[in-house]
């Protein structure tokens, strides 16, 4: 369900939060994708179409959740983007309430759909169709495999995906996550990203900011928080009285009194004390205290217990093929267009991210040179061509044509592996130190420093993950 209210709040309040930007800027990042959300999303798109029913196979299991996986997932390889899917685990029991609801709307909309189809009611079979769907683990088992297939990273989340999404992008193991629920900030999310799903519905809103052009939206949670002038308790506290999946709301305040009331009072417990208690009663299960613990501090799984599952290997085109082709009933051409299709973008990717990265460094080499003096500058222009990778691994500058040409055990495709990199310049030599991700105060445990202090200088890529 996500706020009620929260992105029209941020919209209207916090609009410098909020960027637009090209897909293709995400080229060689990482990105944690909710993967529970986007098969439900699947599952409802085809209902928003002219045939309402699942697409199936000759067994009739619907594989309208592999189909739209395997479809976008493609999208976003032919983008450069490294997905990292996370799936959710065992519910908190405060979201009990709030699943039993569901529940019985679901059961609700199956006795609304069979009236509408005996009356032959199109657009109200659309909707309680809609309203029906829910996701089996059968569904998840499948897109796992697909993903498994296609070398992708997968994470079992112990209890809610975004909670997960959000600590790797803390961690820095991500640039930011992939996302339509708002809730994600509330999690402490640093970037979430929206719109990054390439659906019809999404390409209209975006075409409304940047007509023509493939477009995302960004919030950064630091500058939302500065721009609502509230830290991040206070806007978890915010996020609690507008709604969530968690616990009921107070009658008669939606968000913007929410945000009025915590400007002037600072806290739920103060805001309580001071409102209007028959105008706004409070719940008798309106158990915020541990709402606000549970956005604060959410059960999910640290970095070192699943740092290993965090791995792109290569994709198992055979196996993919055989799986789609005899047992989900694809076509084997539209398989063949897709396994194309990955090959391409891998290729193009790696290719991509080595322009990205030596542009990036003559670049900063470039405006050295211009601030050193005549003879410095000179030294720079006869830098040793040699670059030290990860695992001892040095390469030619030119002997990265070629998006498969071997670099000791690497191919040139994972040097989109090292997305931030810092060169320290010292006479004629040039060392390569990694800082992957890296969080900021772990950094200077990384980087060899030069004894002569005088002279070392830094030229550094993009801060951007």
């Amino acid at each position: 369900m996500g706020i009620k209210g929260l992105n029209k709040l941020i919209a209207d309040n916090a609009p410098k939060s909020i960027q637009f930007k090209a897909i293709n800027s995400l080229v060689g990042k990482k990105i944690a994708v909710d993967a529970s959300m986007w098969i439900y999303q699947f599952l409802a798109a085809i209902r928003e179409g002219s045939q309402w029913g699942n697409l199936t196979n000759s067994s009739g299991e619907s594989t309208s959740h592999i189909n739209g996986m395997l479809s976008r997932t493609i999208r976003l390889l032919e983008a450069g983007i490294k997905p990292v899917f996370v799936f959710d685990g065992v519910p908190p029991d405060l979201k009990c309430q709030e699943l039993a609801k569901r529940n019985e709307r679901r059961e609700k909309a199956h006795s609304e759909l069979e009236k509408a189809i005996e009356i032959g009611d199109e657009e109200l079979i659309r909707k309680q169709s809609i309203r029906t769907i829910q996701v089996t683990k059968q569904q998840v088992d499948d897109v796992k495999k697909l993903l498994k297939f296609l070398g992708l990273p997968t994470i079992d989340a112990p209890s809610e995906a975004e909670a997960q999404c959000a600590e790797l992008c803390k961690e820095g193991i991500v640039y930011g996550v992939a996302t339509e629920d708002a809730d994600s900030l509330t999690f402490g999310t640093p970037i979430v990203i929206r719109h990054l799903n390439f659906s019809d519905s999404s390409r209209k809103v975006m075409q409304k900011h940047h007509p023509g052009k493939n477009m995302m939206q960004i919030i950064n949670l630091s500058t939302l928080l500065s721009e609502l002038e509230l830290n991040m308790y206070q806007f978890i506290d915010l996020c609690i009285l507008c709604g969530c999946d968690y616990c009921p709301t107070i009658r008669g305040i939606g968000a913007n009194t929410a945000y009025k009331l915590l400007k002037k009072h600072k806290d739920i417990e103060t805001i309580i004390k001071n409102i209007d208690q028959n105008k706004n009663p409070i719940p008798d299960n309106f158990d915020y205290v541990k709402v606000r613990e549970l956005f604060k501090s959410p059960e999910i799984s640290k970095l070192n217990e699943i740092e290993n599952q965090i791995k792109w290997m290569n994709p198992k085109y055979d196996e993919l093929s055989e799986w789609l082709i005899k047992e989900q009933n694809f076509s084997e051409s539209r398989v063949q267009s897709y396994c194309e299709r990955i090959k391409k973008s891998r290729s193009k990717t790696a290719q991509t991210c080595l322009d990205v990265f030596f542009n990036s460094n003559s670049k900063n080499l470039n405006t050295k040179q211009n601030t050193e003096k005549p003879e410095l500058a000179s030294q720079a222009e006869n830098t040793t061509k040699k670059i030290k990778l990860e695992g001892n691994i040095e390469i030619e500058n030119n002997e990265l044509s070629g998006s498969e040409k071997k670099m000791g055990n690497k191919t040139s495709e994972n040097i989109c592996d090292i997305p931030k990199t810092n060169l320290i310049y010292e006479g004629n030599n040039a060392e390569t130190s990694t800082v992957e991700n890296t969080p900021l105060k772990q950094i200077p445990e990384k980087i060899p420093i030069s004894k002569k202090k005088k002279s070392n200088k830094v030229i550094s890529d993009s801060d951007d993950n």
